[in-house]
């Protein structure tokens, strides 16, 4: 057995005091937030009353906005932006019913807010001196899409009433519940992880559309509930015009049709990948055993499927089986599943109990329980998601583990 070192470096976010900078408490009413930001100093925290702040306003220097605590109504129903060279922005535990744009900065964090109506906008967010970094995590939208054109963008935990990411570039996907569909590419790094993806808006050509040339999908829920007509011909299109692909590692996912859906498209099609192991696919025509135009190096192995015109194909432990789900709401497996300790037997693929891995979403080191736990609003430990790549992070028995922390509102 092999003897594993955690190394756990933690990027903590949220509010700190400092010793040069202050709180100031900034009452509601109309033009006081932006008045506020003015007279503030760089590396200040302004905390928000309870109440609703009028009036558009600038964010352009050092600053920390946050609520004076969770149960604090504090709403921002101005048309705001964060633009200024090299400043550093937290925002946390505050409703907007404006959309929030994202301009220029070193380093934006928006923690555990609600936009009631508007979106947080990084479409715009590239500055001439490099791209700053973006840290989206906790929050919910109502209704609306998250852009982003920088590199390496952290979207954890987020839910989506209505809506979707859109990345082209390197991003983090980790954790999120999501009423739309994700989509990713360009010659970037992608990790999607642990989301549970309700795709049912007709306008979203694909559930998971991915055309990265590094790419880890591992342990989502990917339910599609598109009723006919629709646009698009699949649930997930990966990499189908990328023939040089570094990586794909397609793991642990659930793929599974609303039963009155017109599911007559691909499951999973692409040109190029190189492992489809531990999936579950049901209620769809052609899935995990009929990807188009595939490379030959690919792995298909360990797979369930069911309900599916095309069966998984036979041998490297696939099964054409009845998961046994519990219910069709969680996926979560019944204790006389097929599925558990059926996924690969791969050290890197093992449950969180060291297990055998589990096929499908519950299953290895990425379980989407504990990312569904950190989105309960009545869990007020701290946020914890990972940044290393599953897998390839052991190293002659070791593994270094880096993580990202933030800290709840209390």
């Amino acid at each position: 057995m092999k003897t594993i070192m955690g190394v756990l470096l933690f990027l903590l976010s949220g509010y700190f005091s400092v010793a040069w900078a202050t709180e100031k408490v900034v009452a509601p009413g109309t033009g006081t937030l932006s008045a506020a930001i003015a007279n503030a100093s760089n590396g200040d925290t302004l905390v928000l009353q309870g109440g609703s702040y009028y009036g558009d306003f600038t964010i352009d220097k050092s600053l920390t906005l946050r609520a004076s605590n969770r149960s604090t109504d504090a709403l921002i129903a101005g048309i705001g932006a964060i633009q200024g060279e090299g400043i550093k922005v937290t925002i946390q535990g505050i409703k907007f019913s404006q959309s929030l744009n994202l301009v220029q900065a070193a380093d934006i964090r928006l923690l555990q807010n609600h936009w009631l109506s508007g979106i947080p906008d990084g479409s715009n967010y590239k500055t001439s001196e490099g791209d700053g970094s973006l840290i989206i995590i906790g929050n919910t939208l109502n209704n609306g899409n998250i852009t982003s054109y920088i590199d390496n963008a952290y979207i954890a935990g987020n839910t989506f009433l209505k809506g979707g990411i859109f990345s082209f570039n390197s991003i983090w996907v980790i954790g999120n519940n999501i009423d739309g569909g994700i989509s990713g590419s360009g010659n970037s790094i992608v990790r999607i992880l642990g989301n549970r993806i309700d795709c049912k808006i007709i306008d979203s050509k694909y559930c998971l559309f991915i055309s990265s040339l590094d790419n880890l999908i591992s342990n989502n829920i990917i339910l599609d509930k598109m009723s006919a007509p629709r646009e698009h011909d699949a649930v997930i299109y990966i990499n189908t015009n990328i023939t040089d692909v570094i990586s794909f590692n397609f793991t642990n996912n659930i793929i599974h049709a609303d039963s009155s859906t017109t599911s007559d498209w691909y499951g999973f099609i692409g040109s190029y990948s190189n492992t489809i192991r531990g999936n579950i696919s049901g209620n769809i025509i052609r899935g995990i055993n009929r990807p188009i135009a595939i490379s030959s190096s690919i792995k298909i192995a360990n797979n369930i499927c069911f309900e599916i015109t095309d069966p998984c194909p036979s041998g490297d432990g696939n099964l054409n089986a009845d998961p046994k789900y519990v219910d069709t709401i969680d996926f979560k497996l019944a204790a006389n599943s097929p599925a558990i300790n059926a996924g690969p037997s791969d050290y890197q693929y093992a449950d969180l109990d060291r297990s055998r891995n589990d096929i499908g979403a519950y299953g290895g080191p990425w379980s989407i329980e504990q990312y569904d736990i950190q989105r309960d609003p009545n869990n007020l430990k701290p946020y914890v998601y990972p940044l290393f790549k599953g897998g390839s992070a052991y190293s002659d028995g070791d593994l270094e583990v880096q993580a990202i922390g933030v800290a709840k509102l209390r």
